[in-house]
């Protein structure tokens, strides 16, 4: 909160995060407090996506079959293919941001 590059790194991805129009495979960013006001840290909030992570589904589930796990693929190149064309890159693609 008190490092002025970690604000300016979140200040930038707000707003490139921002530019980017709705898409079915990405959750939107609704707010952010960059400068941590009011004695919360600074931060993003995005759209609550219904459901489990992909973490939490094989977890509770067992793995995925082929197919199920051909379509989840698809839908997450799509949404990065989204970000990598606003030149962006995410840096974060885990299990449990699926």
């Amino acid at each position: 909160a008190t490092d002025a590059h970690l604000r300016a790194r979140l200040a930038r991805e707000a707003a490139a995060l921002r530019r980017i129009r709705a898409h079915p495979s990405l959750v939107a960013v609704l707010a952010a407090d960059v400068e941590g006001q009011g004695g919360v840290p600074p931060h993003l909030v995005l759209e609550l996506a219904p459901g489990l992570t992909l973490r939490e589904w094989v977890a509770k589930r067992g793995p995925l079959g082929w197919a199920h796990a051909a379509r989840l693929g698809v839908e997450v190149a799509r949404g990065l293919a989204v970000i990598h064309g606003h030149g962006m890159l995410h840096r974060d693609v885990k299990p449990e941001n699926i």
